[in-house]
C-alpha cells in the first residue's frame, strides 16, 4: 500500500490444469477470459447488494506474458476463512435470503448482461423478459454440454422432453396465476459449500466464486438438494424461509426446488466427462411428476 501497510490479495489465473478429482476449472484462452469476466462483473453486482457478504473484486484483465494461450487473471480482496467448516444454517439462509430480497428493486428481466459460466461451460443465457424462457433454455443448455461431454442417453432426453413439455409449464406457470409475479433477484448461481466462507476473525459468512444472474429466487435452492453436496440437511431451506418465504403456491415449494436441481445435476456431470454422475438422477420420478 502506498502508507506501507502489506495487504493480502486472493488472484486466479487462468490455465488449463485439470484437478485431483479430474475437472477442469478454467480455460486458458477465450473461454477463461470470458469466464473470469463474468465472475467479476457477478461479484460487483453481488456487492451492490450485499456488500458486507463479498470480498471486494478489484479488478480482471490480462496478464503480460509471453505465453500462448493468453492467460487471465482476477484480483480479489483476501479473506481469512476458517478451514473445514460446514457453512451455519442460521447465518446463510439470511446472508442469502437478503441477497435475495434487497436485489428485487425493479430489474425487469431475467439472466444477466455478460455470459456466465458452470465451471467450463456457459448457462446459454443473457437477458430474458420470462421466467419460464429463462430457465427452459438453461436446462436445455445444460442437457446438450452433458450431452457432449458423456455421450447419448436416450432415456435421459426423453425424461426430459417431459420435463420441458408438461413439468416446467405446470410448476412455473402458475407462480404467475391469479395475478401473481415472478420478481427477478439476483442469485449467486453457485451456492455450494465450497463458495461460502465464515471469516475467521469475525464469525461473518461470505459468499464467493459466483456466477450470478436474475432469476426466481428459488432457483438458488435447487443446489442444496443435490446428492453430490453436502448443504443437504434441511435447517438451511428452512432457516432461509424464515427470512424470504416460499413463492405461491407453497405447497409445490419442494417439487420447484427439485425441478431447479436438474440444472445443477447436468452441469456437474457436464463438468466431469465420463464420471457418470447423471446417473443420481431419478429418471422415473422425472417422468412422473406432475402429469
Amino acid at each position: 500500500m502506498p502508507n506501507g501497510d502489506l495487504t493480502k490479495y486472493f488472484v486466479k489465473v487462468t490455465n488449463d490444469r485439470i484437478d485431483a478429482n479430474g475437472v477442469q476449472r478454467y480455460a486458458a484462452d477465450r473461454t477463461g477470459r470470458a469466464q473470469l469476466e463474468a465472475e467479476f462483473l457477478s461479484l460487483t453486482e453481488l456487492q451492490t447488494y450485499v456488500p458486507e457478504h463479498v470480498p471486494n473484486p478489484h479488478a480482471w484483465g490480462r496478464l503480460e506474458l509471453d505465453t500462448y494461450p493468453q492467460v487471465w487473471f482476477l484480483l480479489i480482496e483476501f479473506v481469512d476463512f476458517r478451514e473445514d467448516q460446514t457453512p451455519h444454517p442460521v447465518d446463510t439462509g439470511a446472508c442469502v435470503a437478503k441477497l435475495h430480497r434487497s436485489s428485487q428493486l425493479g430489474i425487469r428481466d431475467f439472466g444477466f448482461r455478460a455470459a456466465t459460466y458452470d465451471g467450463m461451460f456457459a448457462n446459454g443465457i443473457l437477458l430474458e423478459h420470462d421466467w419460464i424462457t429463462c430457465f427452459t433454455k438453461m436446462l436445455d443448455t445444460s442437457f446438450d454440454h452433458d450431452w457432449t461431454a458423456n455421450g447419448p442417453w436416450r432415456e435421459l432426453k426423453s425424461a426430459l422432453e417431459q420435463v420441458r413439455q408438461v413439468v416446467t409449464p405446470r410448476l412455473l406457470g402458475v407462480l404467475e396465476a391469479e395475478g401473481r409475479r415472478i420478481l427477478p433477484s439476483f442469485i449467486h448461481g453457485d451456492l455450494w459449500e465450497g463458495n461460502i466462507g465464515t471469516e475467521r476473525s469475525t464469525g461473518k459468512v461470505f459468499i464467493f466464486d459466483s456466477n450470478g444472474y436474475y432469476a426466481h429466487h428459488e432457483m438458488e435452492l435447487g443446489m442444496w438438494v443435490t446428492e453430490h453436496h453436502q448443504m443437504t440437511s434441511p435447517r438451511y431451506l428452512e432457516e432461509y424461509s424464515k427470512h424470504m418465504q416460499p413463492s405461491e403456491p407453497i405447497n409445490e415449494f419442494e417439487d420447484r426446488i427439485r425441478l431447479y436441481s436438474l440444472k445443477n445435476y447436468l452441469m456437474y456431470s457436464a463438468n466431469r466427462r465420463l464420471q457418470c454422475t447423471r446417473q443420481r438422477l431419478d429418471l422415473q420420478s422425472l417422468h412422473s411428476d406432475h402429469n
